[in-house]
């Protein structure tokens, strides 16, 4: 436990602390132009797309099967055991929900993104609504 605290701490503070440099001024980064980069945030769009159907539903079959099995061993330890598995599933299954946030943060975190938000707003797009996106030819 104390290894996943240590882990989140680091790539929390990496993020916090961290500062973005750029050699130039006024270089641009325009990889969200390329349709490479267009079609991967929108595969990686539908993924999550079909995580976002299948996760709850793998969850729920999953903590009905645990939970009957430890009714059925009528033992209270094992009941324990599958409320905890359960809420840890749980939390993985919000994080899968919260990962547009977190590239949508990571983002915003780039050094000039306001003012470049049109080129940013299409790998941002390609990945929330893949069905919305056509990736140049």
């Amino acid at each position: 436990m104390k290894k996943i605290r240590y882990l989140i701490w680091g790539i929390f503070s990496s993020f916090l602390f961290s500062k973005i440099v750029f050699a130039a001024g006024s270089a641009k980064l325009n990889f969200c132009e390329e349709s490479g980069v267009q079609r991967a945030f929108q595969i990686l769009g539908y993924a999550l797309f079909i995580l976002k159907i299948i996760i709850p539903i793998i969850i729920i079959i999953f903590g009905i099967i645990d939970f009957a099995k430890a009714i059925i061993a009528s033992d209270d330890s094992a009941i324990k055991k599958s409320t905890t598995t359960l809420i840890k599933r749980i939390i993985a299954g919000v994080i899968i929900f919260l990962i547009p946030t977190i590239v949508y943060f990571a983002f915003e975190l780039i050094d000039g993104y306001s003012s470049d938000d049109s080129t940013y707003y299409k790998c941002i797009n390609c990945m929330t609504n893949p069905t919305k996106c056509n990736p140049n030819p």
